[in-house]
């Protein structure tokens, strides 16, 4: 989004820097242009903190502060102010967490409680949010939460849209340049890690370190817990389905046994009473057999005995009383055989009687067994019924108990598979967050030796530093002398005349600028411009014939220093060379530097 928001300003087509959720501003970048009045302004695009990239590349906070600390010393010592700081929020950021409120505070420290009015936070992608109420309760929240730009808008900063790039700059440009706090401590002679966002950005890595166990620690936990959960499962679905196997195997034997009994028992009932009906018919048959013999040999005597008498009848020969003791020895016999018969017609219907007894006993047995049989039947069938509704009830308990099993067997697949996930992601999180955490080493272990480094040269710094000091204060009194000798010098400059060129190794003081004068190149000491740190040595066409030479010099004696002289250098065509040119006393001239310093059109008065 800041690409837009430079194209809007400059017009320049920049490169997609910080549209995606990736970084793409690995340098720190300047843009200049110029307001419709020909103020040029510059625009300083800076890496994001957080930065990444799709690769796993990317630089790591302490890194890309070190550039911001370089950029901003650089700065410093050209002596040039901000008049403002943007910083650029999406709206529709999903997630609004740690990091922002990391970059906060290490953002807060790096500008100082005094630089903040001068900050100004634009919320972009306003056309991406699903809606302008959403959109505004998101910004409010971030107004209003400690965590986020709460700190920032109590010191004074303010929140924009971005509608109109241009009226933000131009905003700015109304207020006081400054300096921010960070820019003063690297001028005090810190180190980027001695900084206080440097101390905020290991503490905020620390506590990130420590979260990062605690949530290492809450995984491993959680991962103990679904892996017995998961056993847990397992067990109690195995169990399942072994009752489900074992009631199958228990109610499939039951049926086998029971239609087993219930056809060998009628086998059995069949078997016995064929068996006794056999017997009972063998039984009779012999009876029968036996009397009909008889009665056949008896038949066959008595058939022969009258045969012999319709014989002896025939012939005549028989006299009557041999007829007659024949007749009455076959009448006792016939009456004996007939007596006999009659005892054995009696056996034989006792016999028959018994056996038609023994028949009606054995029908009634027979009929006993039926009913017995129709009652096993009636009560196979019972039963049946019984097993059959017994499996149908066990069957449907056991398809629910199945289907609750499945279910949660489907429940659990389904968190075993969202545990899974949640794994693999924390697992994710986990070898990003190692990742990080041995970067954070190693930047820790970096810092520590600069921190070491730092120490030692500290430590072999201060014995240079007591000199300094002393050095600076007889400096400063050489200069209070050297400032009375150029009052004396001025005072007979202004006897002199006007056509002249100044007097050599004369100085005067334009507010925070020193114009010094060399009759020629050759008189100046190598390396004294570098001592004092000159702005400009390519002013080589001064007032007569001298070369001028500007340099920082910071004085509160500037206006009695520069009485009765007025100074201008001009920004010609050829910006490489200005001339020097001297005024009557009294008069306004400017003083205008190249543009891009931070000393350009400054109104001095003489």
């Amino acid at each position: 989004m800041l690409y837009k928001f430079i194209n809007a300003i400059t017009g320049q087509k920049t490169s997609d820097v910080g549209h995606s959720l990736e970084s793409q501003t690995s340098t720190i970048n300047e843009y200049d242009f110029q307001l419709p009045n020909g103020l040029v302004v510059t625009l300083a695009d800076t890496p994001g903190f957080n930065d990444y990239t799709s690769d796993g590349g990317g630089k790591s906070d302490l890194v890309i502060l070190k550039e911001i600390g370089e950029f901003l010393k650089k700065k410093y010592d050209e002596k040039r102010k901000f008049s403002g700081i943007l910083y650029l929020h999406n709206i529709c950021e999903p997630k609004i967490g740690s990091s922002l409120q990391r970059q906060m505070a290490m953002f807060k420290k790096l500008c100082g409680d005094d630089p903040l009015k001068n900050v100004v936070v634009v919320t972009t992608f306003w056309d991406e949010t699903e809606s302008l109420e959403g959109g505004i309760q998101t910004e409010t929240e971030l107004k209003t939460k400690d965590k986020f730009f709460k700190g920032l808008v109590e010191g004074g900063s303010k929140t924009r849209e971005f509608q109109q790039p241009l009226s933000i700059v131009i905003d700015l440009l109304s207020l006081d340049p400054v300096f921010v706090e960070m820019q003063k401590e690297l001028a005090q002679g810190k180190a980027v890690e001695e900084t206080s966002a440097a101390v905020e950005l290991y503490r905020e890595l620390q506590e990130l370190k420590r979260q990062q166990k605690r949530d290492v620690s809450e995984l491993n936990m959680k991962i103990e817990d679904m892996k017995l959960a998961n056993a847990r499962d397992r067990e109690l679905r195995e169990t399942l389905e072994e009752k489900q196997r074992n009631l199958t195997a228990e109610m499939a034997q039951n049926n086998s046994d029971l239609r087993n009994a219930m056809v060998t028992w009628r086998k059995q009932v069949e078997t016995d009473a064929k068996r006794q009906s056999l017997e009972l018919e063998a039984i009779r048959r012999n009876e029968f057999k036996g009397d009909l013999d008889l009665l056949k040999v008896m038949h066959e005597k008595e058939l022969m005995e009258c045969q012999f008498q319709i014989r002896s009848l025939m012939d005549g020969d028989s006299t009557a009383e041999y007829r007659r003791d024949h007749l009455e020895k076959t009448t006792e016999d016939l009456k004996a055989v007939v007596c006999s018969l009659s005892v054995a017609l009696e056996k034989l219907k006792e016999t028959h009687e018994k056996e038609v007894m023994e028949r009606l006993q054995f029908t009634g047995e027979v009929k006993k067994l039926r009913a017995s049989a129709e009652r096993w039947a009636d009560e196979e069938k019972r039963l049946s019924r019984g097993w059959e509704e017994a499996r149908v009830a066990l069957d449907s308990r056991v398809k629910s108990e199945l289907t609750c099993a499945f279910s949660m067997h489907g429940q659990v697949t389904a968190e075993l598979k969202d545990s899974q996930e949640t794994k693999e992601k924390l697992l994710e999180d986990l070898e990003e967050a190692r990742s990080k955490v041995m970067q954070l080493n190693e930047e820790l272990a970096v810092s520590r030796k600069l921190q070491e480094g730092l120490a030692s040269k500290l430590s072999s710094q201060s014995h240079e530093n007591v000199l300094g000091l002393e050095t600076a204060q007889k400096a400063l009194t050489d200069t209070h002398l050297e400032l009375e000798n150029v009052k004396s010098e001025l005072a007979s400059c202004k006897q002199q005349n006007a056509q002249m060129g100044p007097p050599p190794n004369i100085k005067r003081f334009v507010k925070d600028i020193v114009v010094e004068y060399f009759p020629t190149e050759a008189a100046v000491t190598p390396g004294y411009l570098e001592e004092k740190n000159y702005l400009s040595s390519n002013i080589n066409e001064g007032f007569g014939g001298s070369h001028v030479y500007l340099y920082p010099r910071y004085t509160l004696l500037y206006e009695e220093a520069i009485s009765g002289l007025s100074l201008i250098v001009q920004d010609n065509s050829d910006s490489s060379k200005s001339d020097l040119a001297k005024g009557a006393g009294g008069k306004y001239r400017y003083l205008d530097i190249e543009r891009g310093s931070d000393t350009d059109a400054t109104k001095i008065c003489v």
